[in-house]
């Protein structure tokens, strides 16, 4: 099931109140705010920043259409892939170093960088 949001739209935001599972994916040309988790199989698009409040296991592609100043957030940071504009990572399962934090991507000297947030 494919959505292209059009509503609970509020200053070029759009506020998905459930969890994305997997099968499912969501488009938006601004930002993207996801109150739940996005599910392994759940793809979200966002021209903008992608903000997730629980655990990311799907994919995700921020700044679609060459946004690089974009930026990827979750709560629990387990993607199958991170895209951001034209670039695309996939986060060690091995690395647990920011296990008990919320993490962020973002580009950095041409590549993506996966940080802790505090």
């Amino acid at each position: 099931m494919n959505f292209c949001i059009d509503e609970k739209i509020q200053n070029n935001a759009y506020l998905y109140e459930k969890t994305v599972r997997s099968g499912q994916s969501l488009y938006f040309s601004g930002n993207v705010i996801v109150l739940g988790d996005v599910n392994s199989g759940a793809i979200v698009e966002a021209e903008g920043n992608i903000i997730i409040a629980g655990k990311l296991s799907g994919i995700v592609h921020a700044g679609i259409n060459g946004n690089s100043e974009a930026i990827v957030y979750a709560k629990e940071f387990t993607p199958a892939q991170v895209r951001i504009a034209n670039l695309i990572v996939r986060k060690d399962d091995s690395d647990n170093s920011y296990a008990n934090y919320p993490e962020y991507a973002m580009i950095s000297k041409d590549q993506i960088i996966i940080k802790k947030y505090i």
